[in-house]
């Protein structure tokens, strides 16, 4: 078995070595088209997935997709029809830039691009919706997307509305 790098053990560094034998049976399922439109959490994570099957758009209900530890560059627009999707964690794929799919999930509450190889975040890349954000290593281009980011971390910092706008014309002139 990989040693992880993480010291809590929850990111193994090679992802594509060692298959889950159930999640990949999972993967397949949704390939198929078979998965039950109410399904609510779906976990694919190390499921050996190159692409997401455009199937995922069927599956309307589903409120936390985990797509962790898989060779993944690239998401479908189907995506986008995820419309009570709350929770997506894309960890350890080799994405290079949070595709502008994601930033049409209406609900989505909490999202994870950490241990990827992000060089930018585009502008409509992430939701307003967003609440917490963890990605890593990002160097350029997050444009308008740190005024999300920003007033995500304000929301959880102040409950006094006029500390948090003193803080995000700080944040906002820089």
């Amino acid at each position: 078995m990989t040693k992880s790098i993480d010291p809590r053990g929850l990111l193994d560094t090679r992802p594509e070595e060692e298959v889950n034998p159930e999640t990949a049976a999972l993967a397949a399922t949704l390939s198929a088209g078979s998965l039950s439109s109410s399904l609510t959490d779906l976990n694919l994570k190390k499921a050996g997935l190159h692409f997401v099957p455009e199937t995922i758009g069927a599956l309307t209900a589903l409120r936390k997709l985990d797509l962790s530890l898989n060779p993944l560059s690239a998401l479908p627009d189907q995506l986008e029809q995820l419309s009570s999707l709350r929770i997506f964690f894309c960890l350890g794929t080799r994405f290079t830039s949070i595709p502008s799919v994601v930033g049409r999930l209406p609900s989505l509450y909490m999202l994870s691009f950490k241990s990827n190889q992000l060089e930018t975040i585009a502008e409509d890349a992430l939701p307003p919706t967003i609440e917490w954000l963890i990605v890593a290593r990002c160097v350029q281009g997050v444009g308008e997307s740190v005024s999300i980011i920003t007033s995500a971390i304000l929301r959880d910092l102040s409950d006094d509305k006029q500390e948090r706008m003193k803080v995000q014309a700080y944040f906002t002139t820089m």
